[in-house]
């Protein structure tokens, strides 16, 4: 099995995906900043731990060493996955989060390009389901996507929710490959 990483696991999110990483046989690495937490449930969860902040980019790396993914459950998105991804580009570690934030999407977009390692995949969760279709996967995707039933003001021009949603790239990036997860 190879080795990856739920930061944020003492959260409300990360300790629901720890629980069923654990169900289905999966032994994640938990993380985060709060040391007492991420101990307490991995102890409970018997899992191995780290703990690590992110606002020094040495120590985020260390903390990633040997890791081959990390799904970041830590937010808000908006302050935290610029320094996780970064130190995740830089090790060549796949990056997943769960974020629902446009500002985020828009970011690891960006930063989808040739100058990553080839071994790295930027993946934030709505990059799958973010694109504007008639048919909305997500309510997050539902509420942003300018004329759906759910717009309040079915326009696009009209509604300060859909005013900040802007259309993905032309270029999507590519969905990351779970397989990484089993041996």
């Amino acid at each position: 099995m190879k080795s990856w990483m739920i930061y944020g696991a003492n959260g409300y999110t990360g300790k629901l995906t720890a629980a069923e990483a654990v169900r289905r046989g999966l032994k994640p690495v938990l993380a985060g900043r709060d040391e007492a937490a991420v101990k307490q449930l991995a102890d409970e969860l018997n899992l191995p731990w780290r703990v690590f902040r992110l606002d020094q980019p040495g120590d985020v790396e260390d903390g990633l060493a040997g890791m081959n993914l990390v799904l970041h459950c830590a937010g808000p998105f908006s302050a935290t996955s610029q320094p996780m991804l970064d130190a995740c580009l830089r090790m060549g570690v796949h990056y997943l989060d769960i974020t629902g934030e446009i500002g985020v999407f828009q970011a690891a977009w960006r930063r989808s390009d040739a100058r990553r390692p080839r071994s790295a995949v930027p993946s934030p969760s709505g990059a799958v389901y973010s694109a504007p279709s008639t048919a909305p996967s997500s309510p997050s995707d539902e509420r942003r996507t300018p004329g759906t039933r759910s717009c309040p003001a079915r326009s696009p021009a009209a509604c300060s929710s859909c005013a900040t949603a802007s259309p993905p790239p032309a270029d999507p990036p590519r969905s990351a490959d779970f397989s990484l997860l089993s041996s």
